[in-house]
């Protein structure tokens, strides 16, 4: 999982999904998502992956009734660290999996599953990334990333990886960069 600076670009959000399927080397059998625009592209490429599977349905929209805004990538991080390695208690419905997440998903066989990847080929993957926009290693403008490392050069700050101190961090970069603005428009 990653955070970057949107997920409402059917862009970036199907250059998410591409680099996901890159990485896995498939997709999953099923997809749901919400019905939000942002999700085009990937449901377009789910799609389009199983066009010559038709024995089930490759995606789903649903309701959006948890959807939850992750602020930075760290703590996305340990969000996924901690819930892959958490136990899942049995259910009374027996249908329902149970045990650790991570131990699931690398030997499903040992759960009485199987894995629910379906293989892509690398020309469809290809035909695919010239609809997407992929991270760069910049999270932001570009204009504005060089105008805050500028800042914080400047001021001799240093990066931060934790929420306190990045929002700290921000709210500086934010006064700073609205006083910038100030003294523009008094130039003009």
């Amino acid at each position: 999982m990653n955070v970057y600076y949107s997920n409402n670009d059917p862009k970036i959000v199907g250059g998410y999904f591409l680099e996901a399927v890159k990485e896995c080397s498939g997709t999953p059998c099923i997809i749901r998502t919400d019905h939000g625009t942002e999700n085009g592209k990937l449901r377009d490429f789910q799609i389009f992956f199983h066009r010559n599977n038709q024995t089930r349905t490759p995606y789903i929209a649903g309701a959006s009734t948890a959807n939850q805004r992750i602020e930075m990538q760290n703590e996305l991080d340990r969000t996924v660290a901690v819930w892959n390695s958490h136990h899942i208690r049995p259910s009374r419905n027996d249908q329902v999996p149970h045990g650790r997440p991570n131990s699931m998903y690398y030997t499903p066989n040992l759960w009485g599953s199987s894995d629910k990847l379906c293989q892509v080929a690398d020309e469809d993957i290809n035909l695919c990334t010239e609809e997407v926009t992929f991270r760069t290693a910049i999270p932001c403008d570009e204009d504005v990333y060089r105008l805050c490392i500028e800042i914080m050069r400047k001021g001799h700050i240093d990066p931060v990886d934790e929420v306190v101190s990045a929002r700290s961090l921000y709210l500086h970069l934010r006064q700073e960069i609205a006083s910038l603005f100030v003294v523009i428009k008094r130039a003009v």
